[in-house]
């Protein structure tokens, strides 16, 4: 089953470095979160000029050097800051070094308006990862060495340009002679390779490998083990985002991790201020007044454990675990809890960081009165008020009322429509998805109809992108005052599946089906988007609800998989089954039965 995709977006090369020089000039030298925020986007950007496809001339040459200059530059005064509290930050040393880089594009023409490819750090973008677990893993490996010598670190790309970095520069801080590159191994997900020049290696340097796995293969951070160990460096350590074992590795690269000792700072033991992330996330709530002042605990709901806090169960879980972002309930005897949810640390196309972004798109929402007011953003966490009431169930959908503010709300949240590469791009990618997913379901003969589909969706010019992406009843509330209220509003279409940007169909597709309306049933959920001024097309609308339903088919599936009894399974199973059914009354409407092909 497809599910899982590989966030990333396009950006021209110049206007990247410019998006770089614009937040050194806006960044508070003294402040941690901008030190750690312009440290992720050097790493963005340092990844995205090594991964591009650029001329091997000199220029492309003294550029990749140049990026990976600024992003030890900008993790030295991070790591001072993290260690020691100094914030002698030399800011015009920074905006010297992108001025290097921007000349570097103006004396190549070709070079300047190239588009580069920057891949979203998962780590930051999703798991709460934080680069200073890095700093604080490598503190630990100097304090178990006899003495400083020379080490080299090696960074994997994405997210390894600026982990390593931050690596490196506490290496050197400790008295260490340390050096640096990226690498990014090739191949099979489940069997990457490395190559390496072995020219001018010093076998008998410390190998410093850093990633934020292991993944599901744990297969690449094992690949630059492998490359190292074979041409005899034999002191190779990794530095990787957790403890855990890659639960689908090889036995031969079960065999490595197993073999190369790991440095990990779970985020349980990191702190600012000698306080843990839990700690300084209660503390800001009471900052927010009101009755949030009367917070006195804080409690993890984070993979679905904010289902155990609402008053009544919701009908479906919503996904598997390791697609919901880390979220956190502080609350007290008083009322007026608050809810952290992460919104990641990285930045996005426009050069702005996903949390900032998230707070102003819900500000805005909530300003029409579609969700609550956010209460201010920290460490990549937005907070809003937890709103107390009943969650939406599908009977509902039998109020007019409710469909039609569905969709205004589905209007009012849209994005900026798609380029007509970016749709074309878009289609294919969830196409492949509905093909696979439908065979793998129903059968080969589904999956031929599904592909049908897609010739009348492509011919729709659809002025806008969906914008949120979760619009199943259980995401609504009726608030104490009789509203209707959207919960997890922050918009999903640069999360870590196959989806990414898609037309606002989308929306309107995941809403019929996850409501379970037909095309007569949802009729008033339309005519509120088309009175806006947003016409539906009925037969494109075919296509993206037959591809939400095989989505979820997918990721329900994938639910069954992970866990082996219990209530969660029955749920899932459940769910997979409602899915499945919505999947063949699309594909087509007589059947009254259906037999699955597995």
């Amino acid at each position: 089953m497809l599910v899982y995709g590989d966030p990333k977006f396009s950006v021209q090369l110049d206007e990247l470095i410019e998006n770089c020089r614009s937040r050194l000039r806006q960044m508070d030298a003294s402040s941690l979160a901008d030190l750690r925020s312009l440290l992720i986007f050097a790493g963005q950007l340092e990844q995205a000029v090594w991964d591009s496809a650029l001329e091997e001339d000199h220029v492309s040459f003294h550029l990749r050097d140049a990026s990976a200059e600024l992003t030890d530059s900008v993790a030295r005064f991070f790591c001072r800051k993290f260690v020691s509290d100094e914030t002698g930050v030399e800011q015009g040393f920074l905006i010297d070094a992108v001025g290097r880089m921007a000349s570097l594009l103006t004396g190549a023409s070709t070079l300047e308006r190239h588009p580069v490819t920057v891949k979203i750090p998962e780590g930051y973008a999703f798991y709460a990862l934080f680069p200073e677990q890095y700093c604080a893993a490598a503190l630990n490996w100097v304090r178990q060495r006899a003495s400083g010598n020379e080490a080299l670190v090696v960074g994997v790309r994405s997210i390894g340009t600026s982990l390593s970095a931050v690596v490196k520069e506490t290496l050197c801080q400790s008295g260490w002679k340390a050096s640096r590159f990226t690498v990014r191994p090739t191949g099979h997900p489940f069997q990457r390779k490395l190559e390496l020049n072995t020219d001018e290696m010093a076998t008998d340097k410390p190998i410093l490998i850093v990633d934020e796995g292991p993944g599901i293969s744990g297969s690449s951070m094992a690949a630059v083990a492998e490359a190292f160990i074979s041409v005899g460096c034999h002191d190779v350590s990794f530095f990787s985002g957790h403890g855990n074992d890659p639960s689908g590795a090889s036995s031969q690269v079960m065999e490595m991790w197993r073999r190369v000792p790991r440095y990990v700072t779970p985020m349980e033991e990191l702190e600012w201020d000698r306080l843990s992330l839990e700690e300084s996330l209660l503390a800001r709530a009471k900052k927010f007044g009101g009755q949030a002042k009367a917070c006195d605990s804080i409690q993890n709901i984070s993979g679905g454990l904010w289902q155990k806090v609402v008053k009544k169960a919701v009908e479906w879980p919503t996904s598997p675990p390791q697609f919901e972002g880390m979220k956190f309930l502080c609350a007290g005897r008083g009322g007026g809890s608050v809810l952290w949810k992460f919104a990641g640390l990285h930045s996005n196309a426009k050069g702005a960081d996903a949390s900032t972004t998230v707070f102003e798109r819900l500000a805005k929402l909530a300003s029409l009165g579609y969700c609550p007011q956010p209460l201010g953003a920290f460490r990549g966490f937005i907070a809003t008020p937890w709103v107390h009431g009943p969650r939406l169930t599908r009977p509902d959908s039998k109020d007019a009322s409710i469909l039609r503010r569905m969709g205004n709300y589905i209007f009012d949240a849209a994005q900026p429509g798609l380029t007509a590469a970016q749709n074309e791009s878009a289609m294919e990618r969830i196409a492949g998805m509905l093909y696979w997913n439908t065979k793998e379901s129903l059968g080969e003969n589904f999956a031929d109809k599904a592909m049908t589909l897609k010739d009348a969706a492509r011919e729709e010019e659809i002025p806008l992108a969906y914008g949120d992406g979760h619009l199943a009843p259980h995401e609504w509330i009726r608030a104490a005052d009789g509203s209707i209220l959207k919960l997890d509003a922050e918009g999903h279409s640069a999360d870590h599946t196959i989806v990414g940007e898609q037309s606002v169909l989308w929306d309107i597709a995941g809403a019929c089906v996850e409501w379970g309306l037909d095309l007569r049933t949802a009729i008033r959920l339309w005519e509120a988007i088309e009175e806006k001024g947003c016409r539906v097309s009925l037969k494109a609308l075919d296509f993206y609800r037959a591809a939400y339903a095989a989505f979820r088919v997918g990721l329900f599936s994938m639910g069954i998989a992970q866990v082996s009894h219990g209530e969660a399974k029955l749920r899932f199973e459940q769910g997979r089954a409602f899915y499945l059914k919505q999947l063949a009354g699309i594909l087509n409407p007589k059947a009254m039965t259906v037999q699955s092909a597995g």
